[in-house]
């Protein structure tokens, strides 16, 4: 747990690399890893987002949010601690997570299936030809996902397309396939609704 300002600083140089991408750190927030991102050099990815973005209304507007939570944080930091409080604020939730704990149900079991790369997966399997290559399904407004291979190169979901073009010149745009995407979706449904029944028997 961070549990000083010395301790905040650090940790954000450690993920920005260097002081003035750490001041800049707000807008990197599309730039996390994701699965297929462990060998991606993050300081590339991060300046060249702050590269394209910084002359951008997003960039301004990014600016001021962040000047509004610095100075809140200031704000906090600079309050003495009051131990009594934080003490009975601990005591506090340490019996709800009691009362919580004895009210759980465990009778019934849930299943989270995450569909990775789920549009981009859906075009390569409608365009074959796209295997092995950078694709991204989305423009060069945004990227709703990016298959493997792209990501190697930072590209995914949620970034502007034009950052991620500019991150791999290859990328290969392609269209929602928004009805065959819908009839997948609709069949997991009824595959999951199965599942649903064959449990209650």
């Amino acid at each position: 747990m961070v549990s000083s300002e010395t301790s905040l600083v650090s940790v954000s140089r450690e993920t920005f690399g260097s002081k003035g991408l750490m001041e800049e750190s707000h807008l990197f927030v599309f730039a996390t890893g994701k699965a297929g991102m462990d060998s991606v050099d993050q300081t590339k990815v991060n300046e060249t987002i702050l590269r394209l973005s910084k002359d951008s209304e997003y960039y301004k507007n990014e600016q001021r949010k962040a000047a509004k939570v610095e100075a809140r944080i200031t704000q906090v930091l600079s309050k003495k601690l009051d131990t009594n409080a934080l003490e009975a604020l601990n005591r506090h939730f340490e019996r709800l997570s009691k009362k919580l704990s004895s009210e759980l149900d465990l009778s019934r079991v849930w299943i989270h299936i995450d569909m990775d790369q789920f549009y981009a997966a859906v075009a390569e399997r409608d365009n074959p030809w796209l295997k092995g290559k950078p694709v991204a399904v989305g423009g060069l407004s945004m990227i709703s996902t990016a298959n493997y291979v792209a990501r190697k190169f930072g590209v995914r979901s949620a970034m502007p397309g034009f950052i991620g073009k500019e991150l791999c010149p290859d990328l290969i745009f392609v269209k929602h396939g928004a009805f065959l995407a819908v009839f997948l979706r609709d069949s997991l449904f009824r595959l999951s609704g199965l599942c649903s029944s064959s449990s209650n028997h």
